[in-house]
């Protein structure tokens, strides 16, 4: 982690009393996160560059001072970049925690203004919620339109409230799943009382999380997770077992009774948790459907059980019982 530079007044003393609020950027390489951290704070203080290459390999934090705020922004290499594996990533917001134990008032997720926004970003934002929490966007997200790139003054810049009821596909759901809370940033202005209203704004934003993202909720998160992989790994098993067996006859039915029990366990316990974690859904949608197969499987077995058969002379059922009363009615035929 990068050094940590503190507001000007805080080694004095100066900076007690001041409300705190704690922002982490996260985005793709080349949105703009750095340059965005650096109008934040006022001042330069990460490292930026006009390429796609990401200049910021490791979670960097700063501080300033700032209308009776004391800003701490902490910046991330690209998380949403879709080459980025989710190890990486989960490593990457793991960490980043620790450069605020507090928590984090908001999530400043930035995109460059005018950039399509693809299916693959939307996997990145999605795999984002599954590390952070799957209401991570919806409570704690605030959209960081960077134009510094695209205008050099405030008056080039589009009417930015326009342009956002305008946008369709990914973007537009994405704007709706955070409630609209979303705040143009002029990156390359220069004029201070631009710079004031943009930071304005985005304090404005931030009043309307009602939850500072924590440590417990990244955890809480992280058990959601590996619940998930367990409930598939569970699943895996009963149908790797059910495949397994072949056919369905009447010898494999003690096999598919066990494994129609187990099915039924992992039924109930995808439902119990569904509240939890909405993405279960679609666990529970194929836990069902192999459920369904398996019932099938086992009336089968059981309708292929076979039927007790008799070897005795004059029986009436069987196949030496009905050839006995076709010879016996040849012979009443015959000689009566």
């Amino acid at each position: 982690m990068g050094d940590e530079s503190q507001c000007i007044s805080e080694e004095n003393g100066d900076c007690k009393g001041l409300e705190k609020i704690n922002l982490l950027l996260v985005g793709k390489t080349g949105a703009g996160k750095s340059t965005t951290g650096n109008t934040i704070l006022r001042q330069t203080v990460f490292k930026t560059s006009s390429t796609a290459t990401s200049v910021t390999k490791h979670i960097e934090a700063a501080t300033s001072e700032y209308k009776g705020y004391v800003l701490k922004v902490v910046d991330t290499p690209g998380v949403c970049d879709t080459d980025m594996s989710k190890e990486e990533l989960t490593d990457i917001l793991v960490t980043s925690m620790s450069a605020s134990p507090e928590g984090y008032h908001a999530l400043l997720l930035v995109v460059r203004y005018g950039y399509r926004f693809t299916k693959e970003d939307e996997g990145a934002i999605e795999t984002l919620k599954d590390i952070f929490g799957e209401e991570t966007v919806k409570n704690n997200i605030i959209l960081i339109v960077n134009g510094g790139e695209s205008f050099d003054t405030e008056e080039e810049a589009p009417d930015f409230n326009e342009w956002c009821l305008k946008q369709t596909g990914n973007f537009r759901r994405l704007l709706e799943e955070c409630s609209r809370r979303v705040v143009y940033f002029a990156n390359k202005t220069k004029d201070k009382k631009v710079i004031d209203r943009q930071i304005d704004q985005l304090i404005e934003q931030i009043r309307w999380i009602r939850k500072s993202y924590s440590s417990d909720d990244l955890k809480k998160a992280e058990e959601i997770r590996t619940f998930r992989i367990q409930c598939a790994k569970a699943f895996k098993n009963i149908y790797d077992d059910f495949k397994s067996l072949g056919n369905y006859g009447y010898s494999q039915l003690s096999k598919l009774e066990h494994l129609k029990k187990e099915a039924q366990n992992l039924e109930e316990i995808l439902v119990s948790n569904l509240k939890k974690d909405t993405k279960l859904i679609d666990q529970l949608n194929d836990s069902r459907e192999l459920l369904s197969n398996i019932n099938y499987a086992v009336n089968t077995a059981i309708e292929n059980k076979p039927r007790a058969e008799t070897t005795a002379v004059g029986s009436s059922g069987g196949f030496w019982g009905n050839l006995f009363k076709v010879v016996r009615g040849i012979f009443r035929f015959f000689f009566s």
